[in-house]
């Protein structure tokens, strides 16, 4: 029985601006040092801190977007394959967040159709309660608090988005 997802699709920027979002207004709130079992330093051999141009030697890479204070840039990732890393197998395609050129935000978008997204959530979340214990629910998202990676799994009209964050990149958000 295969209960791993596979992942197609592009865009997600809309997606990873809400999670955040909903990270930032009901998780701070929370002890943000709270360890998760498998708690990971990035994915798919991508590593919190890691340059961009490490990351375009082991994969291919398109640019997005810089951010609004052009201090950092999204870019999509592709992974050609996953080997079942946090529930996904196959092809990936996932937007990373480089700030000042160093790796400090990963989204896997998790594109279906409106029917199949509530079947989707549901197994992501089972597929990373079994890796990563219980999370923090919310509204329509659930939160594991790391001393690493704070990490999301959300659903919305257009999928299903699991969130990737390193710590020491959410503190200097939430400082300046």
């Amino acid at each position: 029985r295969k209960r791993l997802i596979n992942v197609k699709g592009k865009g997600g920027g809309n997606m990873m601006k809400k999670l955040i979002l909903t990270i930032l207004l009901f998780v701070l709130p929370i002890s943000l040092i709270d360890a998760y079992p498998n708690e990971p330093s990035g994915y798919a051999s991508m590593y919190w801190g890691e340059s961009l141009n490490k990351v375009k030697a082991r994969y291919n890479t398109s640019f997005l977007r810089y951010n609004q204070a052009r201090t950092g840039a999204l870019y999509m990732v592709t992974i050609p394959n996953a080997y079942g890393e946090l529930g996904m197998l196959g092809r990936v395609n996932v937007i990373c967040f480089f700030d000042n050129d160093r790796l400090s935000h990963i989204t896997i978008p998790i594109f279906r159709k409106p029917e199949e997204i509530e079947n989707t959530y549901r197994d992501s979340l089972r597929d990373l309660k079994s890796i990563c214990g219980t999370p923090k629910y919310f509204a329509n998202s659930a939160v594991w608090n790391g001393n690493i990676t704070m990490m999301g799994l959300a659903k919305n009209e257009a999928g299903v988005a699991i969130e990737l964050m390193d710590v020491r990149y959410l503190h200097k958000i939430m400082n300046e």
